[in-house]
């Protein structure tokens, strides 16, 4: 998790030296809950199929990316 947020946050840092302040902002603020989805499949979904979990992971991502674009905006 804590490389997950580190890469977020250096990602938010590049894109907002690049100009995209908005995307920026968006996906740093994701950084911590990006990571803990992205670590899903390690504690909280461990002992089901690899395809429940991409399903659940994926969503988790999807959803909280929409959250962050309005935030953002």
């Amino acid at each position: 998790m804590l490389a997950g947020t580190l890469v977020f946050v250096s990602l938010g840092a590049a894109l907002h030296r690049a100009g995209w302040a908005e995307a920026a902002d968006m996906v740093m603020n994701l950084g911590f809950l990006a990571a803990m989805a992205i670590s899903m499949p390690f504690w909280l979904t461990k002992d089901q199929p690899w395809k429940a979990q991409c399903v659940i992971v994926g969503g988790t991502l999807v959803f909280l990316a929409a959250i962050g674009y309005v935030a953002a905006i």
